[in-house]
């Protein structure tokens, strides 16, 4: 299954437009952001307007740029724009405790339960985007690490939850 997610990702990555991006999402995709709470959102439809929001402001997270994962381990950091892709491990099962979930309206406990009770299966992905600091002009790289969540809507796999861990 995780391969086949891989896959799905590698394809949502290369997309470019946001409306597109949008299919891969399932409409209740909800999102939690644990350095900065007021990205998270409840819907699907706030996830976009987040993207649009970004991209209007030359933060483009899912830039199309058909770069191929560097790699299926533990994300090693790299200069390159890209992103790392794994399953997550047993001790990764977590939503980031109450303060993280509220945000979404559920405890952890809820969200765990709603994730084994839908079958959510979770990935670890490292996003890595060049950026240009306003300030000074200068170019770097901005590395995004989420835990990606899918579930089987029908016959196909989607994006139930973006958990983003940190943006730096």
């Amino acid at each position: 299954i995780v391969a086949h997610i891989q896959s799905l990702f590698q394809s949502y990555h290369q997309t470019a437009s946001i409306p597109d991006r949008a299919r891969f999402y399932s409409p209740q995709c909800m999102q939690t952001c644990r350095p900065q709470s007021s990205y998270s959102a409840r819907d699907s439809e706030t996830i976009v307007r987040y993207l649009h929001e970004a991209d209007t402001n030359n933060m483009n997270f899912n830039p199309g740029s058909g770069s191929e994962p560097t790699s299926t381990l533990e994300s090693k950091g790299g200069e390159e724009p890209g992103f790392t892709f794994r399953g997550i491990t047993d001790e990764e099962f977590d939503f980031g405790g109450d303060e993280i979930t509220k945000w979404v309206g559920l405890t952890e406990l809820e969200m765990k339960e709603k994730a084994l009770m839908e079958e959510w299966v979770g990935t670890r992905v490292d996003l890595r985007f060049p950026v240009v600091d306003s300030g000074n002009g200068e170019e770097g790289m901005m590395v995004v690490k989420v835990r990606y969540w899918w579930r089987r809507e029908g016959e196909k796999w989607v994006q139930i939850l973006h958990d983003i861990l940190d943006m730096g």
